[in-house]
């Protein structure tokens, strides 16, 4: 990891327990997520070692994606739907689905 510049962990839950993934960018946490790479996905978070500061970024990754999934599927992916609901809500994510159709 290079400190000087902003870090993303995928936070996902597997059958050994927790599991920590670093990757590069936020565009690639979003493919990873949107692809299917990671499963179980609980939390995405960011950071940066030199300023001394992280943030849970959970929701605005689940609000990318549930965007990307309607505008270019028009529904949610299945692989994707529990992290939505989880950090969208399930009433907020059942009417975004209304609205796309």
């Amino acid at each position: 990891m290079t400190p000087d510049r902003d870090h993303y962990v995928i936070h996902s839950l597997d059958r050994d327990g927790e599991s920590f993934s670093v990757v590069g960018s936020e565009a690639e946490v979003i493919s990873d997520l949107e692809q299917a790479q990671v499963e179980n996905v609980v939390g995405v978070y960011k950071f940066n070692c030199c300023e001394f500061w992280a943030r849970d970024i959970s929701w605005d990754i689940a609000y990318q994606i549930r965007e990307n999934q309607l505008n270019d599927n028009g529904s949610i992916a299945d692989h994707v739907r529990n992290f939505l609901e989880l950090h969208l809500g399930c009433g907020a994510l059942a009417q975004a689905e209304r609205e796309a159709a």
